[in-house]
């Protein structure tokens, strides 16, 4: 019997690489055959299922971070014998592929955008995730965050795209209407990731954040990380908590506004041209992030009065969706795959 064997592995384990790992999966099905892993993070096992993308899930995140460093270690193992033969593996950020990759002496093509992560101070686990990664013999980034992963993956093949992760996914996206919203006017609000490795803070906005938009009736659609999160709005009225998980691109093109406390949501809504908010608790950010602020697309900022300000201001305002941008991106992204990276 033949053994069974993929072109390209491609390991999940977060819920924006569903979007994006998706798209570029039906650019390149007509050339190269999948196999996808997953893990159980946030929204990332519902998307999945909503999307119709076939994988094998196992294995979840963890808040505590002893939880959290052993269960990476432990499935790190058993990707090593739950995944069949393939040529590449496929990863966003995440480390855990690379065992199994070095043992069986495949190539390892590393999708990053958070540089936030290489030059921020770091815990032992994030360093020991960078060195990780360090394994990766092709990296793929956005042009603006090219010259700082640079400096640190000096052994990667490094190539870049003129846009950021978001392009890729919302290159074939057609806008729906959220029906499970009962609000006509609303903004999206999205906490802090308090749990992830590189974020130093252990406070958040969002009670405030809360406490002034019910002083200004805005009606809030609130999408908690964690079971912890959710108390945080338990005593507001104008506060809607989806029961299962939504489409966050189809929230993002229907909303007035987003708010988050990470990078990915601004993003998502400032591409589709909605007024975006990030919150994220540093004065540090990403380059695309800072790309964006710079191009006045998002605002930043650690202060709740000026984030409602801003959100009440540009209620009704909307910018162009960078759809036509975001064809060029996926484009290029193809052609470092098929002509740079898988044709050598």
């Amino acid at each position: 019997m033949e053994k069974e064997r993929y072109d390209i592995w491609i390991d999940i384990s977060n819920t924006p690489q569903v979007f994006f790992f998706s798209s570029l999966v039906k650019v390149l099905q007509d050339r190269y055959s999948f196999f996808i892993t997953s893990r159980e993070r946030g929204e990332t096992k519902d998307l999945l299922e909503i999307l119709d993308v076939e994988n094998l899930n196992f294995g979840k995140d963890f808040r505590n971070p002893f939880l959290k460093t052993g269960s990476l270690g432990f499935r790190s193992f058993q990707l090593s014998y739950k995944v069949p033969d393939f040529d590449y593996c496929f990863s966003f950020e995440n480390p855990m592929p690379v065992p199994t990759t070095r043992l069986r002496d495949k190539d390892f093509v590393l999708f990053l955008d958070n540089d936030f992560k290489v030059i921020s101070e770091k815990s032992f686990v994030q360093k020991s995730e960078t060195k990780v990664q360090k394994n990766a013999e092709y990296l793929v980034v956005p042009e603006v965050s090219k010259e700082r992963f640079s400096k640190i993956f000096k052994e990667s093949k490094i190539f870049d795209y003129p846009g950021y992760k978001e392009h890729v996914y919302i290159s074939d996206y057609e806008p729906n209407t959220c029906e499970e919203v009962p609000f006509e006017d609303y903004m999206v609000l999205r906490p802090e990731s308090l749990s992830s490795m590189y974020v130093l803070h252990e406070e958040s906005l969002v009670p405030e954040i809360l406490r002034l938009t019910d002083k200004k009736k805005l009606n809030v659609v609130y999408l908690p990380r964690e079971d912890e999160d959710k108390k945080m709005a338990s005593k507001f009225d104008n506060v809607f908590i989806p029961d299962e998980t939504l489409n966050g691109l189809d929230l993002c093109y229907n909303a007035n506004a987003v708010l988050t406390g990470s990078g990915t949501m601004s993003r998502e809504a400032a591409v589709l041209g909605t007024s975006a908010v990030s919150f994220f608790p540093s004065e540090k950010l990403l380059s695309v992030d800072q790309d964006l602020v710079d191009r006045c697309k998002v605002l930043h900022s650690r202060d709740a009065e000026e984030i409602v300000d801003y959100v009440v201001s540009n209620w009704n305002d909307r910018n162009e969706p960078e759809f036509e941008r975001a064809k060029r991106v996926i484009a290029k992204i193809r052609s470092i795959i098929e002509e740079d990276i898988i044709s050598e």
